[in-house]
């Protein structure tokens, strides 16, 4: 899986997906897997894009304790295949390896 050098700042919209055609019908994506927590990887028109959330400044993930505690929770709440809107804000510019 590729990361990107400057990955999309966004604000993510959880969505519910009532069935496996909504998320087609409303443009939505799918969450891939969670980085830490602020950032997750989605599935959007067959590409997986790495996506920083607008407006949260969490932990990284080796930073103990609570980065351990930031990463679980947002995996619970998107775990993957959760479908979710995702709007642009801008793009980040700080260089995540």
């Amino acid at each position: 899986m590729r990361r990107t050098k400057h990955p999309k700042l966004l604000l993510l919209t959880v969505a519910i997906a009532l069935s496996p055609w909504a998320a087609v019908a409303q443009n939505l994506s799918n969450i891939v897997s969670v980085g830490d927590g602020d950032t997750v990887r989605i599935s959007a028109n067959g590409k997986t894009e790495t996506i920083r959330m607008a407006c949260i400044d969490a932990p990284e993930r080796a930073q103990a304790p609570w980065g351990a505690a930031a990463t679980q929770r947002l995996r619970q709440l998107l775990p993957k295949g959760q479908a979710v809107r995702v709007r642009e804000i801008e793009r980040d510019s700080e260089a995540n390896g």
